[in-house]
């Protein structure tokens, strides 16, 4: 998304949608933790779609922030929440 929105209004480029936007990263759920960190940094992604592994549906989001959490307790943003 934020690939999109660094070029919304951006004349010189004009880039298209498909231009700029990155694939989806999808995993699939129990997926351990460490892969999922090293999917998400290989991809330079932050966050990813998680799926079933045997029906393919897609169950969740899992965000770099959830993966972080887990392993050090709750993050603060830089307004305390």
């Amino acid at each position: 998304m934020k690939d999109v929105l660094h070029h919304l209004g951006d004349e010189e480029s004009n880039a298209a949608f498909e231009k700029v936007a990155r694939p989806a990263v999808f995993v699939d759920s129990g997926m351990p933790q460490d892969k999922l960190m090293k999917v998400l940094r290989d991809r330079r992604a932050h966050l990813a779609l998680v799926q079933d592994p045997k029906t393919k549906a897609t169950v969740g989001i899992v965000t770099m922030e959830d993966i972080l959490e887990d392993l050090v307790g709750e993050i603060l943003d830089e307004h305390g929440n």
